[in-house]
């Protein structure tokens, strides 16, 4: 059991930085002035927008259910995830 649990947040984990690189690269170069970047970068940009907001729900449940032990992966990704948010809230131009 103890190893499922171990999977199950280093999965979650590893979806919360994918989420933090893929905003961060959509927002540092022009993903429209490739053709095949700005084609990827719209079929994902939805989904990747409702697993942002998604995941810390699915944290804070895990967080919960587990009586607030062994937060380090856990913790890690809602800091991911806010940090994500923040920039795309504070770097609108």
């Amino acid at each position: 059991m103890k190893k499922i649990v171990w999977h199950t947040d280093l999965i979650i984990l590893l979806l919360s930085v994918f989420v933090f690189l893929f905003w961060m690269v959509s927002q540092s170069i022009n993903v429209y002035s490739y053709v095949v970047i700005g084609a990827i970068y719209e079929l994902l940009a939805l989904p990747i927008l409702a697993l942002g907001i998604i995941l810390p729900f699915v944290i804070m449940y895990r967080i919960i259910k587990r009586s607030f032990k062994t937060l380090v992966f856990p913790i890690l990704s809602l800091v991911f995830l806010l940090m994500t948010f923040l920039v795309l809230y504070f770097n609108q131009q």
